[in-house]
């Protein structure tokens, strides 16, 4: 579904939808950004976590150093790790971080419990580790709706996936 989740509705927002509002990616990231205003006006309550949070940023950064540096995305976290001064120099993931603390964001917290839950998905619903700890993390909450444009989730019996496509 289209990222035109009605008003008052609860949701999670996966690390893409945060990722395309940073990283110009048309037509993705105009979907983004509004969806994403909506949850900071309050008319969508918005729920994410560290974790995701943190993979967001961590796709911002490599986007700002493959353009900055003009290197391909292929190989580049390993080139980043030989090449630390690079780091160093970036900015905009740092930028995109304190935006999504004042986004009007609830932080779902990923304890023991969370982690043992999401270890048991990948043989019930074939999710890597990260989309794991998403759906349950969104179990507890009992939350239906995702705001993502990871298709890994659409199968998920009960839960409604909006996407920015």
């Amino acid at each position: 579904m289209p990222l035109n989740m009605p008003d008052g509705a609860a949701c999670f927002i996966d690390a893409n939808i945060l990722y395309y509002h940073f990283v110009e990616t048309p037509p993705l990231s105009q979907a983004c950004t509004l969806f994403l205003e909506r949850v900071a006006a309050g008319a969508i309550a918005g729920y994410s976590s560290v974790h995701v949070l943190a993979e967001a940023a961590h796709k911002i950064m490599l986007a700002e150093a493959a353009a900055s540096f003009n290197l391909n995305r292929a190989g580049l976290v390993n080139w980043l790790q030989h090449h630390r001064d690079h780091i160093t120099r970036l900015h905009q993931f740092q930028q995109a971080v304190d935006e999504f603390l004042d986004m009007n964001l609830s932080m779902l917290i990923a304890d023991p419990t969370i982690l043992r839950e999401a270890a048991r998905l990948p043989r019930e619903r074939g999710l890597l580790t990260n989309d794991a700890t998403v759906l349950a993390l969104i179990r507890r909450q009992g939350l239906s709706h995702l705001a993502s444009n990871d298709d890994d989730f659409d199968d998920i019996p009960g839960l409604t996936v909006w996407k920015p496509r």
